[in-house]
């Protein structure tokens, strides 16, 4: 069942059970600078998804492994997952709130509010979570609704020392969802991706 009401003034759905979480960890280092600094919409990429997930989730947080002084409600990433990789943004906010969890990285501009109405819409919380799915037959791991059940399967697999969360969601229980346009999915995360980027969507 999927709790939301529908928000006639600013034309979206409202999701009231689920948090918003912009997940903005990682070392930038195919990019070279700091991803979520970076412009592509008028304003840093972190505060454009920010923007984005205000429409649909009361309670939205940025997500960091480092400290950008940045003026938005944070999660940190929990010091026994700093080393887990990307990972460690969604199991650090589900031991800080307990809760469903809308989750968008920053790594993907050219997603729009109509992909992530697309995502609720085809929300079924009786799977553990709800992922887009691209054209390579692999989840977007980053790009996703991630129930309140979820946690204690990645509690149990980062245990087990498995912090892919690619494998995690292809073992378990997921409703896959295939994207308007596969276009959208293009994560940027290196200089060639971005000028290409701004070459042709510019």
């Amino acid at each position: 069942m999927v709790i939301f009401s529908f928000c006639k003034k600013k034309n979206v759905f409202l999701s009231v059970d689920l948090t918003g979480l912009v997940l903005m960890g990682g070392k930038s280092s195919r990019m070279k600078e700091e991803k979520a600094l970076l412009v592509y919409h008028e304003k840093p990429q972190y505060h454009h998804i920010y923007d984005l997930l205000k429409k649909f989730c009361p309670e939205v947080y940025l997500s960091q492994k480092k400290n950008i002084a940045i003026n938005l409600p944070t999660i940190f990433d929990k010091k026994e997952y700093q080393n887990i990789g990307p990972l460690a943004g969604l199991i650090s906010a589900y031991e800080t709130k307990k809760s469903a969890f809308l989750l968008f990285a920053i790594d993907y501009p050219l997603i729009n509010e109509k992909d992530i109405e697309k995502l609720i819409s085809e929300r079924d919380s009786n799977f553990h979570a709800t992922v887009y799915y691209n054209e390579n037959d692999f989840f977007e791991p980053y790009l996703g609704i991630y129930e309140v059940s979820f946690y204690e399967i990645i509690k149990t697999e980062i245990e087990q020392g498995n912090y892919s969360l690619q494998q995690i969601l292809k073992k378990n229980h997921v409703q896959k969802v295939s994207p308007i346009n596969p276009e959208t999915l293009k994560s940027i995360d290196n200089q060639e991706a971005r000028l290409h980027y701004l070459n042709q969507y510019k």
